[in-house]
């Protein structure tokens, strides 16, 4: 009669542990590298150019770099180039800009969109600061108008998305939030020479 040495068994074992966690880590390990290098080739990749801007797909939106820092938009240029924009109406880089809005289309959508206006803006190099264009339901920031300021740029939700001087406003007109946030677009791409 044979008897069985418990210490090889218990080798036995814990060799098989061993095995089972080398595994274990192999497979991990393996994801891991798959998601990790799936990255670093997607970031070589861009899924849209336009006048020499390479544009990737972010979310719901578009980044490309101007300035050397990436900015945000909702839409690439050939989708708001149909918007008409004249060139001569600009910013004063030199003077504070006041983003305007009616108070009483204040939404998260349009948080989101003042936000980006106000983000990209900034890394153009203009210095920003919200502002209504009605005093009912403004919060505490300035109340401006477009004929008694300078430097303007009312967000404006009415008819259709376009973009035109109102005496000293330049306003981003939209049929709705879409509609406005096309308009924002429009008018970053051509202050930044995209369009």
């Amino acid at each position: 009669m044979k008897f069985r040495d418990a210490r090889n068994k218990d080798k036995k074992s814990k060799k098989s542990v061993y095995f089972v966690v080398i595994l274990i880590f192999l497979m991990v390990s393996s994801v891991i590298g798959f998601v990790t290098l799936g990255d670093v080739e997607q970031a070589d990749k861009f899924d849209a150019e336009y006048n020499g801007y390479k544009f990737n797909i972010l979310n719901s939106g578009y980044t490309t770099k101007i300035n050397d820092r990436d900015m945000y938009f909702d839409y690439i240029p050939g989708d708001v180039i149909y918007i008409e924009y004249n060139k001569a109406d600009k910013l004063s880089i030199n003077q504070r800009v006041y983003i305007a809005f009616d108070p009483e289309e204040k939404s998260q959508e349009m948080d989101f969109l003042l936000a980006k206006i106000d983000n990209n803006l900034k890394i153009l190099g203009y210095s920003t600061n919200l502002a209504c264009i009605l005093e009912q339901n403004c919060p505490d920031i300035p109340l401006v108008d477009c004929k008694n300021f300078q430097n303007v740029l009312y967000l404006k939700k009415y008819k259709s998305d376009r973009i035109y001087k109102d005496n000293n406003c330049i306003v981003l007109e939209g049929a709705d939030i879409n509609g406005l946030s096309k308009s924002t677009d429009r008018f970053i791409y051509s202050i930044s020479g995209v369009t």
